[in-house]
């Protein structure tokens, strides 16, 4: 299930979102009714203490869960209302300590990530959150800023929703993206292409893709739910059953990570 029909600089928006969700604060997740880094472990070769940004951070689940993870953890986000939402899930959980929660969370776009936190990262991860870039070429940008603030043999671990899953599919060709934005999904839908040649082009080597598939939705119990660390809120499944042909056809997620290519000497 997409998130696109939220608009994260509203408060009600925001409010709405969080009241139908439950995310895990202690499993990382890759997306709505999907395995986590639990079943995945895309981060077992990730260092203790290994400095983490997570772009597109929400409300902080994420954070919370690398944190636990014993990773130097911080998070960025663009809406100020998820953030407040973050910071108070953070210091309410006891994920670390209060004090140092103001100085993790920072409200900046991907943009500008090397001006938002100082020193480079180990690990960039960003869920379900570069698909909001207005176009192709602020999706690329994104992508070379990000491999720019990560040290040489540095992960980036990027999820997205998948292509084939939505009508509009056939129509993109290598290299380019339909904006869907006068449609009924305002977000920008990357070809698989355009996913890893921007990658590529960074100077970033893809070095694992996962394809995420959840069958029949609408049929999915809440305590069949909690087996994905991002869930329905008990009794709120939101799927109908038109949507499992869909959801039973086709991949609903797409992740690929990948690894910063280090200078030969």
């Amino acid at each position: 299930m997409s998130t696109n029909m939220f608009c994260w600089q509203d408060r009600e928006d925001c409010r709405c979102y969080d009241e139908d969700r439950e995310i895990s604060l202690a499993e990382v997740h890759y997306g709505w009714l999907a395995p986590g880094e639990n079943n995945l472990t895309l981060l077992a070769d990730v260092p203790m203490g290994a400095r983490v940004l997570d772009v597109g951070c929400g409300m902080g689940e994420n954070v919370a869960a690398l944190h636990s993870m014993s990773f130097d953890t911080y998070g960025i986000d663009i809406s100020p209302h998820m953030l407040d939402r973050a910071q108070t899930k953070l210091k309410q959980s006891h994920a670390m300590p209060s004090t140092e929660v103001p100085e993790r969370l920072l409200e900046a776009d991907v943009l500008d990530v090397q001006r938002a936190f100082r020193g480079r990262f180990n690990l960039v991860l960003s869920v379900y959150s570069l698909e909001f870039m207005p176009d192709i070429d602020a999706f690329r940008q994104a992508v070379a800023n990000i491999a720019d603030v990560l040290e040489d043999d540095g992960q980036f671990v990027l999820c997205v929703s998948h292509p084939t899953g939505h009508p509009h599919y056939p129509n993109i060709i290598n290299n380019e993206t339909t904006d869907l934005a006068a449609s009924d999904a305002p977000l920008l839908l990357y070809s698989i292409r355009d996913l890893v040649q921007a990658i590529c082009d960074a100077e970033m080597v893809p070095d694992r893709v996962v394809e995420q598939q959840t069958m029949n939705p609408s049929q999915i119990s809440y305590q069949e739910s909690l087996e994905y660390p991002y869930h329905f809120k008990e009794g709120r499944n939101p799927f109908k059953c038109q949507f499992d042909y869909i959801s039973n056809k086709y991949p609903h997620t797409l992740i690929v990570k990948s690894r910063k290519a280090t200078p030969h000497s």
